[in-house]
């Protein structure tokens, strides 16, 4: 069987889902207000933040993500 988590970064969303085979297991989409954007003054400088919205995403759904 093949897991495969997608993650599609926007400028104001992060969109994740979660995939066994071919059927999709679980799907979200995180918003990320203007604020808090804001506080980040390169795309890069996003790294951290978004990396653990989606983390917490894995966790929540008791995903193994190593």
């Amino acid at each position: 069987m093949y897991r495969i988590v997608v993650i599609n970064l926007g400028s104001t969303s992060s969109k994740l889902a979660y995939y066994e085979d071919k059927t999709c297991m679980i799907k979200t989409k995180i918003d990320h207000t203007a604020s808090e954007i804001k506080k980040y003054p390169k795309i890069l400088d996003q790294y951290q933040y978004r990396l653990e919205a989606i983390v917490k995403f894995l966790k929540d759904h008791d995903i193994d993500y190593k």
